[in-house]
């Protein structure tokens, strides 16, 4: 009876230094843990300076994480906690402070993060588990550097307040300063994003430069709601001396991500400008019509829209575009046949239609001429979203 006290108590004393060293080293116990976690999952290095472990938060500061190639650095995060019940504690609200990410090898990031859910022994980010039914998410002066294939770059500093709420993020706020992208011949400089009022913000472009050619600057109103950004009808200098645009951009966490154009006084001739082709193609016309694209996940995207003409235009493709562009995605039969149809046309109404079918992109040509007659034919691209990447 007596050892069998002696057991019992040295057990509890046991319970009770553990739990005080555990109480005690908490702090170093968890730093070492998410380090190892990232390093085994991620297969990256990962430094925490300092970390914080209180009964409803756990504070973050100056973090650097880097695969030799992409680099994260955070100088302060903020993870709160919610107990809807005592063995289940769920992120009620994260925020980053000074977030600067690094991406110069994008598509060893994608694996890293493939790889990471892939992983049964990760539970993947659903409501009621890991994360809050109503999330919140701030992120403060966020700076985003992305390079990536055909001479993409992008430089993005941000600001973000929002809800996520049963897989529907709501933005509450979010500014945009002084973004720069820019891809092959385009480049877009200055970005700014601002908010006027509850939900109605002010996207301003002063500059847009393709292929040396200046396009001047555009000013978007947006309206920013629960899981889309609407562009209200406005004025759209680039595309049109008297174009008009409008649209919806729908995101949701974890399924596409699409945006919906309308265009109004669409000018065939700014198209070929804003393409870089004027000396292979030449044309007049005015359009209306929408166009919608949704990628369903990395690398996966589709196009699908109609273009209707207002008037009478006139196409003229060159033989010199034969060696240039068309060859590249059409059969010489094809090429030539498109050539030929389109050299020197003068047409009384028309219809672009344009979808696709996995790396293929189908375009539908329909045009009227009372002088030449009907132009009526499919041209496919092939593999054109997989080389466009």
């Amino acid at each position: 009876m007596r050892k069998i006290k002696r057991i019992g108590l040295s057990f509890i004393i046991i319970l009770v230094a553990s739990l005080l060293l555990f109480f005690v080293f908490r702090n170093q116990l968890l730093k070492l843990f998410i380090e190892n976690q990232i390093r085994t999952r991620l297969h990256c290095s990962a430094e925490i300076e300092n970390l914080q472990w209180h009964p409803r938060k756990v504070e973050v500061s100056h973090v650097e994480i880097t695969d030799g190639d992409n680099t994260l650095t955070l100088a302060r995060a903020e993870v709160h906690f919610a107990f809807p019940s005592l063995l289940r504690p769920e992120i009620s609200q994260l925020k980053l402070t000074q977030l600067y990410c690094d991406i110069v090898n994008v598509e060893k990031l994608r694996n890293q993060y493939q790889g990471l859910f892939a992983s049964s022994a990760v539970p993947k980010p659903q409501g009621g588990f890991l994360l809050s039914s109503a999330m919140r998410l701030v992120l403060n002066n966020v700076r985003l550097a992305v390079a990536g294939k055909n001479n993409f770059r992008a430089d993005i500093n941000f600001s973000v307040d929002a809800m996520l709420e049963k897989g529907f993020l709501r933005i509450e706020d979010v500014s945009v300063g002084n973004a720069n992208i820019r891809w092959n011949k385009i480049e877009v400089s200055n970005v700014t994003l601002r908010k006027d009022d509850h939900s109605s913000y002010a996207l301003t472009i002063p500059s847009l430069v393709i292929d040396g050619k200046e396009m001047g600057k555009l000013s978007l109103p947006l309206k920013i709601e629960k899981n889309q950004i609407t562009f209200p009808r406005s004025k759209n200098p680039w595309i049109g001396a008297q174009a008009y645009t409008e649209g919806v951009v729908i995101y949701n966490p974890g399924g596409p991500f699409c945006l919906d154009l309308f265009f109004d006084g669409l000018s065939m001739e700014k198209v070929v400008k804003i393409a870089g082709k004027e000396d292979e193609v030449s044309c007049a016309g005015e359009f209306r019509g929408d166009f919608k694209t949704c990628i369903e996940r990395p690398g996966v995207w589709n196009v699908k829209g109609a273009l209707g003409n207002k008037g009478d235009g006139y196409i003229n493709i060159k033989k010199t575009m034969s060696g240039a562009f068309l060859e590249k995605y059409l059969d010489q039969a094809s090429s030539n046949a498109l050539i030929d149809n389109l050299k020197n046309y003068e047409y009384n109404s028309g219809t672009i239609e344009v979808d696709t079918n996995a790396d293929d992109i189908s375009v539908t040509l329909s045009f009227d001429s009372q002088r030449a007659g009907k132009r009526n034919f499919v041209v496919t691209f092939h593999d054109i979203i997989e080389r466009g990447q």
